[in-house]
């Protein structure tokens, strides 16, 4: 509720001032208009009534340049043209008038005779493109220079006050215009005449509201940025402030023209494409800040777009002349009402939803929005209400004011009250901390309890995964000479002895190797020597079972304890199911340092399968690589036997 008072006492404030800066000093709705190029102002008190807008039907001479003292000569000649406006259109000669030309304006003004010899004033606004005026006989004023051709002109946008004293009843009024650098020709904003104090103070009224309104978006803009430095997260104080400075530049060439009032020989040409670029700018710029603030409403593919437009609008304003890219502000003026419909459209979603600070962001958002349709249709000469896009940036400045502060006391409160639990937290800290130890110790002792049943769970596998090996390889090749010397006992009983006590010899080996398994476990293997050991095993393997083996073993860097114990018994595995499984009779072994790490390879000759099953030695075989960063592979074909690939990083 708060805020929707804040709302209604800045749109009353806004009202009070744009009704203010919009009187015409006590101007009265049946102020008189100028007919067949005179204006009856005979009834007219200025004092009492204000200032006179010279609206109405001005003599017009089409490409005529005429000085007070041609016009009886030439009344022949004249047409008649609605001034504010341009000669846009215009039927001349049985010609449609472009906006390039020249032509004379020619206005009788019949004023009070009371009003016969006081001071006055004429306020002219710019022209398009360059003016010279004449008032009773005498030049009195000009912007640029006037000329029949591109080359002989000079454009110029320069509001100023004429003064002069009425010498009789008529005030004879003659304007030269010409125009070759714009789409437009002619004048489309109000010529006042009034008493001297009257123009002059309404003159500076303008000056002093364009000062504050351009002052006003500098300091807002380089506000933001400042905020930005700190806030970096919050990309609407970056847009927000491009969007003030953008405004505030072309502000300054709009107007009272403040930059040409300061510094009077300032390019037009160079001006123009500034403004228009500000212009082009703008819109993209609003559409980026609202997206910054509704994110969720304001749909990307609409943001790409703006920023698209305003790259395709701004190439001609870079490249091509006044006279052609002024014209395709008409179709940036289709756009714009796009988007000023789409905006309006996410405003009302954000409103509808009742997102964060809705009813300040809509209605300040709303207000600049339905001024700048104003604006457009101004500019484009369907209406004569006068530019009114810097109230409605003034109104939506002071609302987004009213947000900002409203963000940043909330910060301040999230600040105090954090500050406050901060406090208590330092005076329970010390509780706190003890309660928290008592805490951690008891879950260190549960780690360390679990870190001990895991450790020996993990041993337990690990001398099972051993035992394993040597006692599967053993066994495997006891079986073998058990059936050799099972075939042989009915033949040749003294080698069949000779198997048997092969096998009994094999036995107490493996015997022998489960106790050093078992011993090793609990002592440091520094003395385990990879290549004699793997060299051996493959020896007995050849002697015990009769299996040819070929190899290739290649010296190898250092390696810790774990990795020679995961080959050799890697190689003990690849063995044993080599003879038990596959039926292998001829195995190839190759083991070599390659690529920072340990190549193993096994292939035999055996029955292959479809299938591989991973039993517990196959299981133990593959957790062991894995737990050194290293990989297995087992490929097979029926009938083509095993090969088994082991890389280990070293």
């Amino acid at each position: 509720m708060k805020y929707t008072f804040v709302t209604f006492c800045i749109l009353l404030l806004l009202l009070a001032v744009l009704s203010g800066c919009t009187r015409d000093g006590h101007v009265l709705s049946a102020a008189p208009s100028a007919v067949q190029g005179v204006l009856d102002a005979g009834k007219w008190n200025f004092t009492n009534q204000g200032v006179l807008k010279l609206r109405g039907e001005w003599d017009f001479y089409w490409h005529r340049l005429l000085a007070p003292a041609d016009l009886p000569v030439n009344q022949q000649q004249k047409g008649t043209l609605q001034l504010p406006g341009t000669w846009n259109g215009y039927s001349a000669s049985g010609h449609t008038l472009s906006g390039e030309g020249y032509a004379t304006f020619v206005l009788k003004v019949n004023v009070n005779p009371e009003e016969i010899g006081t001071p006055k004033a004429l306020y002219m606004p710019t022209a398009s493109t360059a003016y010279t005026l004449f008032i009773d006989g005498k030049k009195v004023a000009s912007n640029g220079v006037v000329g029949k051709s591109k080359a002989d002109m000079q454009p110029q946008y320069l509001p100023q006050v004429v003064y002069f004293q009425p010498q009789n009843g008529t005030v004879e009024i003659v304007l030269q215009v010409s125009n070759f650098m714009h789409r437009k020709g002619g004048i489309w904003k109000d010529i006042l005449f009034g008493d001297e104090k009257q123009i002059t103070k309404k003159r500076e009224a303008k000056f002093a509201f364009d000062m504050f309104f351009v002052s006003s978006l500098f300091i807002m803009g380089f506000y933001h940025f400042s905020l930005y430095l700190f806030l970096r997260m919050d990309k609407s104080l970056l847009y927000f402030g491009f969007f003030c400075i953008i405004t505030g530049i072309r502000a300054l060439l709009v107007g009272e023209v403040i930059l040409v009032s300061f510094f009077p020989n300032f390019p037009w040409d160079i001006g123009l494409r500034i403004e228009y670029l500000a212009f082009y700018l703008s819109m993209p710029l609003f559409i980026l800040f609202i997206y910054s603030l509704y994110p969720d409403e304001v749909k990307e593919m609409m943001v790409r777009l703006a920023k698209w437009t305003f790259i395709i609008f701004a190439i001609p304003v870079l490249l091509l002349p006044p006279a052609i890219y002024t014209w395709f502000i008409l179709a940036f003026y289709l756009l714009v009402g796009y988007g000023i419909f789409y905006m309006i459209y996410v405003l009302m979603k954000v409103l509808l939803y009742k997102r964060k600070l809705a009813l300040l962001n809509v209605t300040g958002g709303l207000m600049y929005l339905l001024m700048g349709v104003n604006d457009i249709f101004y500019y484009l000469g369907w209406v004569n209400t006068g530019d009114l896009t810097p109230f409605g940036l003034v109104f939506f400045i002071l609302i987004h004011s009213v947000t900002l502060a409203h963000k940043f006391s909330k910060a301040f409160s999230t600040v105090e009250s954090m500050s406050v639990e901060l406090l208590e937290l330092n005076n329970t800290l010390e509780k706190r901390v003890e309660e928290r130890t008592k805490t951690l110790e008891y879950s260190l002792q549960e780690m360390a309890e679990a870190r001990a049943q895991m450790s020996a769970l993990e041993e337990r596998n690990r001398i099972a995964g051993e035992i394993h090996d040597i006692v599967g390889h053993t066994l495997t090749t006891t079986i073998v000479q058990i059936e050799a010397g099972k075939r042989l006992i009915a033949r040749d009983i003294p080698l069949a002895l000779e198997k048997l006590e092969l096998s009994q010899d094999l036995v107490r080996k493996g015997l022998n190797e489960i106790r050093q398994s078992v011993r090793m476990i609990k002592e440091e293997e520094s003395g385990f020597e990879l290549l004699p050991s793997v060299l051996q095993l493959i020896q007995e393997t050849e002697k015990h079972t009769g299996a040819r083996i070929n190899y290739e073993l290649l010296p190898l860097p250092g390696l810790p304890v774990s990795h020679k114990k995961v080959i050799y018994h890697a190689l003990q595995e690849g063995l044993t199911n080599g003879l038990r499984h596959g039926q292998s009779t001829q195995f190839c072994f190759m083991l070599r340092p390659m690529d920072n790490a340990v190549f193993f390879l096994l292939e035999d000759n055996g029955v292959g399968c479809e299938n591989i099953v991973y039993g517990f030695g196959l299981t133990a075989m593959r957790k062991r690589v894995k737990e050194l960063d290293g990989t297995l592979e087992i490929t097979t074909t029926k009938g083509a036997g095993y090969q088994l690939y082991i890389r280990i990083p070293f």
